[in-house]
This record gives C-alpha cells, sequence and structure tokens, in this order.
C-alpha cells in the first residue's frame, strides 16, 4: 500500500528569535570581557612588569666589602649586596615613573609602618618627587653629624628600597633656628650641611646606593615646615629629607654628570 503523505507542517516564523539571543549572548559576554578588562589595577601590572624585569636581568656581584665609621671611632663592617639596579636600562615614560613613584611611596610607608617608625619618618609626594624625611632623633645626637649605630640597619633597608629606582637623589639638611654652640660646627649652616654629608655616604657605603646618583646639600634653618617658636615646631624642622627626584627635576645632576 502506498504511504498517506503527511501534511505539510506549517513555517516557523519565531526562529529568528534563536539568531537574536546569540547575538545578544554575545554582546552581553563581549561587554563583560570589556569591563574586566577596564578593571585591571594599573599599579599592580606595574609591579608585576617590574618584578618580571628584575627576575630576568642579569645580576651584577660585587666581592668587595664596605666599612662605616659610627661616632666613638668604631668601624662597622657592611658586607656588600649581591645585586645591584640596573641603570643601563633606558629612562622611564612619565606615566611609568609616576607609577614606579607611587609603589616607592606604598613600600616605604609600608617599611615605616611595620618598624614603628611613623614619628620618625614621614613619607610625601610633592612636585620635586617623592620626599623621606628622617628626624633628627631617628639619626643624631643633638648637635651631632654622627649617625646612630642604631639606625645603621633601618637605613640598609630604606636603601634597598632606593635601590628600586633609578631616580637621582638629593640629600637636604635642615635645622632649627636656635644658634649652634659647638666648637666642631660654627654654624647651623654647616651643620646641616654635615649631616646631609653623612647620611648620604651611609646610603653609598652601607647601602650600596650608586653614588652618582646623589647631590647633598645644608639648608641651615632656612626652610622650616614648622614655626620654630614651639618646641614641637623646632623638633619638626630638626630633620634630613632624602628626594627621589623626578626626571623633569634632575635633569641638572643628569648634565653634570654627563660633562
Amino acid at each position: 500500500m502506498a504511504k498517506k503523505e503527511e501534511p505539510e507542517k506549517a513555517p516557523n516564523h519565531e526562529r529568528w528569535l534563536l539568531t537574536y539571543a546569540d547575538m545578544i549572548t554575545l554582546l552581553l559576554t563581549f561587554f563583560i570581557v570589556l569591563y574586566a578588562l577596564s578593571m585591571v589595577d594599573a599599579k599592580k601590572m606595574a609591579r608585576l612588569a617590574e618584578s618580571l624585569r628584575q627576575a630576568f636581568s642579569v645580576s651584577k656581584a660585587s666581592g668587595s666589602t664596605q666599612r662605616l665609621i659610627n661616632m666613638d671611632g668604631q668601624v662597622i663592617p657592611m658586607p656588600a649586596p649581591s645585586v645591584v639596579s640596573d641603570e643601563s636600562s633606558p629612562a622611564p615614560s612619565p606615566q611609568q615613573e609616576k607609577l614606579k613613584l607611587a609603589e616607592t611611596e606604598d613600600a616605604l610607608n609600608d617599611y615605616s609602618s611595620k618598624q614603628g617608625l611613623l614619628a620618625e619618618l614621614a613619607i610625601e609626594m610633592e612636585e620635586k618627587g617623592l620626599v623621606l624625611r628622617l628626624s633628627e632623633a631617628f639619626l643624631f645626637e643633638s648637635g651631632r653629624a654622627e649617625i646612630k649605630p642604631t639606625a645603621i640597619p633601618k637605613l640598609v633597608s630604606i636603601g634597598k628600597l632606593l635601590n628600586k629606582t633609578t631616580n637621582y637623589l638629593r640629600v637636604e639638611g635642615h635645622t632649627d633656628n636656635i644658634p649652634i654652640h659647638s666648637g666642631q660646627y660654627r654654624s647651623n649652616w654647616q651643620l646641616s650641611a654635615e649631616r646631609a654629608t653623612r647620611l648620604t655616604e651611609a646610603l653609598v657605603e652601607i647601602a650600596h646606593v650608586s653614588a652618582e646618583r646623589f647631590s647633598a646639600m645644608g639648608y641651615g634653618e632656612h626652610r622650616p615646615l614648622a614655626s620654630n617658636a614651639t618646641e614641637k615646631g623646632r623638633t619638626k624642622n630638626r630633620r634630613v629629607d632624602i628626594v627621589i627626584l623626578k626626571n623633569k627635576y634632575g635633569g641638572t645632576e643628569e648634565d653634570r654628570h654627563e660633562d
């Protein structure tokens, strides 16, 4: 017997909904991916890139031993580190420099907090660069320029963080406005300059920060942070600042070095 033909099915006019649903799903996925990419932490990406660069860079070893003389005339030997920063890399872009300084600021704040140094070490971002303010009590005895032995291990740690940058460094000595009464120093100018020089030498010798990156100067009492009318203000003014100079302000240092 011949098969009975089935009646022809009516065409489905709603099949376009499947294509439409697929398109909506793809668009939703696309915008989710765009949103995820926009939420990437730029700081973390920069830190990851820097970590990878350091991991694959060639370390330079040094077998020399440096030494520092403390205030009692004793020699404090400090072994040279096995790794120094690579200064042959090209200068970073302004955006890369900004991220690097922000990373260094975070690291210094974290170190200061963990070591309980919030009263002795202040970190501030200024137009000229990142400023580390070290109090007199942290580094020196009153009226003296010899670095305290207790400050040496902490300066080594600070130096390691400074070595994560390649910017020029300016060390600035400051005092209050009380005239100094010492046979060793004739004025606050001289004391502030000597303190800046001693700190620079310590960072080079015990923390192995490149000497070519440094300049040191003394301002005496002429650039105070607070009023010298009170003891609290004078204490704040007695300090040494380490300035990690932005590249645009380090031009004079670079020009001098190239000559």
